[in-house]
């Protein structure tokens, strides 16, 4: 997924769904969104829009998934005004870093138990908060091609040679 090279391959054949499954299939709002210049995740603002906004408040909406999203609703809903974009990885990271340590045995740090085990180590962090698409301006999305098993991988064999214990890079 590269919104700002205005391209994303999204796997998966609609049609063959359909006729498959025998249900309706709606599809291809990445691309169409990519197309008509958004980032390409036109649902869960559309969604946070239908179901947060109030006509006395603003609100934000944070989702913490693999990626972490933020849309922004203003005061009285205008849907043309809502701002969602990327913040960066939520689960996405912790997520490899767990399956690379755990053999493929575990896929999540289920509960926080092994954050809540390790230490933070705050010159690790502060690189990683060094991050480029942290610091650039909405609209911007991002994925695993960026924060993904590739990027989980590097960290867990830089955190094992610095003699981090697994649990302290969950952390």
């Amino acid at each position: 997924h590269h919104p700002e090279q205005r391209g994303t391959l999204q796997i998966g054949c609609p049609s063959l769904l359909a006729e498959r499954t025998g249900c309706d299939v709606v599809a291809n709002f990445r691309p169409r969104d990519i197309a008509a210049g958004g980032e390409g995740a036109p649902l869960a603002p559309f969604f946070h829009h239908a179901v947060f906004s109030d006509p006395r408040e603003r609100r934000g909406v944070l989702n913490l998934g693999g990626m972490a999203n933020l849309t922004w609703i203003p005061r009285g809903g205008d849907p043309d005004e809502v701002i969602a974009f990327d913040v960066g990885p939520a689960n996405a990271l912790i997520d490899g870093v767990v399956q690379i340590a755990s053999g493929g045995e575990e896929r999540m740090d289920r509960g926080g138990q092994r954050a809540a085990r390790g230490r933070v180590d705050a010159a690790l962090l502060e690189r990683l908060l060094d991050d480029d698409f942290l610091s650039r301006r909405p609209p911007k999305s991002t994925g695993r091609e960026r924060y993904g098993r590739e990027r989980a991988e590097a960290l867990f064999a830089e955190s094992r040679a610095a003699g981090r214990s697994d649990d302290d890079l969950v952390a």
